[in-house]
């Protein structure tokens, strides 16, 4: 794994806040390292200090229902970040990545984003806004899912929409 400067980290929408020369200093911190089509990046549950910004490829972030279901969050791509809650509260990963094809992934840990954080204090009030939005975005998810709940409670608990609203709140509170 090599250290990667780059350039255009300010169109990576979790730091679009950043100014240039944050952008650099931060860019300076990054590590590249490649992924093999389905290979796993992290697995919820597991220990996580890191996040993930794919340079090239595709990551598929998913969670399991209650019933082992796969349920796809989101498939990242090139510009995209992921893995950002356990970087910032050091708690276990909350969903599964995995390469959806080959891919290129820069990442930084914690102890790096404390270096950087330490350098540039402004920058945590600008991750902090991004991390506001993710949650705002998520709230509203949750808010439609529980909206098309159907009135049995035996429809309820067979329902998929029962079943993703479950597996959000289990990934809000991990």
């Amino acid at each position: 794994m090599t250290t990667t400067p780059i350039n255009n980290l300010a169109a990576v929408p979790f730091l679009a806040l950043l100014d240039d020369n944050e952008c650099r200093a931060l860019g300076a911190r990054l590590q590249s390292k490649s992924y093999q089509a389905g290979e796993e990046i992290f697995a919820q549950g597991q220990p996580g200090d890191s996040f993930y910004i794919v340079k090239s490829g595709r990551v598929k972030i998913f969670i399991e229902s209650g019933d082992g279901e796969e349920i796809v969050l989101t498939e990242s791509k090139a510009g995209d970040a992921f893995g950002e809650i356990s970087l910032f509260d050091g708690g276990p990963r909350t969903a599964t990545a995995v390469a959806a094809s080959q891919a290129e992934l820069l990442w930084l840990d914690r102890g790096r984003l404390l270096d950087f954080l330490s350098d540039f204090p402004h920058a945590a009030l600008d991750l902090m806004a991004f991390m506001g939005r993710r949650l705002r975005e998520t709230d509203e998810l949750l808010r439609v899912i529980i909206a098309r709940k159907p009135e049995s409670k035996a429809a309820e608990e067979n329902s998929t929409f029962d079943q993703i609203s479950r597996s959000i709140r289990k990934f809000l509170s991990a």
